[in-house]
This record gives structure tokens, sequence and C-alpha cells, in this order.
């Protein structure tokens, strides 16, 4: 399941993890929910915008075309794609997440569509952040936030590494954060 990463000399894994499968149930309630609304307001937006035209194509002529009229049962039909389809695409994307803490850095892989990799040395971290909302506490999964601070970052719109990794849909946060809590010490302490 995971991939090789590549580690840089005397740096070792210490924990290796990926999201839980429940957090799918989660992700339905939060992704899949705006991936879906987001459909139907440019549904919708997208016959206001370009009014006539859609009306052309449906039939309409210009005196009968309204676009929130036309365009609500337009966008239900599109939410009604749209919200099914998310399901796989989340699936495939939770199976592609990597959580990686090695002795020198955190590491998050993952994305479906367009593969990333972020990293944060440790001895950058500033905060290491454990939380669970409502739907997480009843799946019995949490995530662990990974905070760093840097000048380059603060003051750098297009900064090409983030401020903090998410390790989300974990079932063992506290370890992870525990590790990672641990590392950060023993590099400050040399």
């Amino acid at each position: 399941m995971f991939t090789i990463v590549k580690l840089f000399e005397g740096e070792s894994i210490i924990i290796q993890s990926h999201p839980q499968a429940t957090v799918l149930v989660g992700w339905i309630f939060t992704k899949s929910i705006l991936y879906t609304f987001l459909a139907m307001f440019l549904t919708i937006w997208s016959f206001g915008f370009f009014g006539g035209t859609f009306g052309f194509y449906f039939g309409l002529s210009v005196e009968d075309f309204h676009p929130i009229s036309s365009g609500v049962p337009v966008a239900i039909k599109v939410a009604a794609i749209v919200f099914p389809l998310s399901f796989p695409y989340l699936y495939f994307l939770q199976r592609t997440f990597q959580y990686i803490v090695t002795n020198k850095r955190c590491i998050y892989r993952g994305g479906f569509i367009k593969r990333m990799e972020y990293s944060i040395p440790l001895h950058k971290v500033t905060d290491v952040e454990k939380s669970e909302n409502i739907i997480e506490n009843m799946l019995g999964v949490a995530t662990v936030k990974v905070f760093a601070c840097t000048p380059s970052e603060n003051f750098s719109f297009f900064s090409r590494q983030p401020s903090e990794i998410v390790y989300e849909g974990l079932s063992d946060a506290e370890k992870v954060a525990d590790v990672i809590n641990k590392q950060i010490l023993l590099i400050r302490k040399s």
C-alpha cells in the first residue's frame, strides 16, 4: 500500500500511517455535500450568466427563459450525478494518502488527480494539534495538524511549502502526535 519515500542521509521512518476507511463516512458529510452544492451553484450561475444560450438548447424562447426557474431543475439533475460520483473519487483519494514521520521531518503524500508531497522539518515545527469533530468522534478517528513557521512562509503568498500538514482520519492520532512531539524534543535537545 505504501510507496517508497526518498529519505535523506541519516533519516529513518519512525511511524507510517494512512487515513482509516471510516473517514469516508465523514467525508460524505463534508466533501461530498460541498462538491454537490458547488456543482449546483455553478449550474444555476451559468444559466444566469449565459442566459438565452441555454434556453435555446432547451427549446425555450427568450421570453420564456428565466435563469432560476430554468436552472434549478438542471442543477438538481447535476446534483444527482455529482453526489454519487464523489464516492468513488473520495474512496480512491483516501487510499492515496500517506502520513510519515521520520526522525527529521513530517511528510504528507497523496492525491488522486494531482499528486502532492509536503514535508516539514521537525526543527521548524511550532505546534502539534490533535482534534476531533463530532463526526470523527463518532467514527473513532481524529486529525493531527503539524504547524511550522518560517519567515518565507509567513510573508510569501506563493510559498511552495505549506505552514501546516494535516494527517486526517487517524485511528492512532494520539500515538502519532506523541511520536512527533518526542522527535521534536530530541532535536531541540541536540
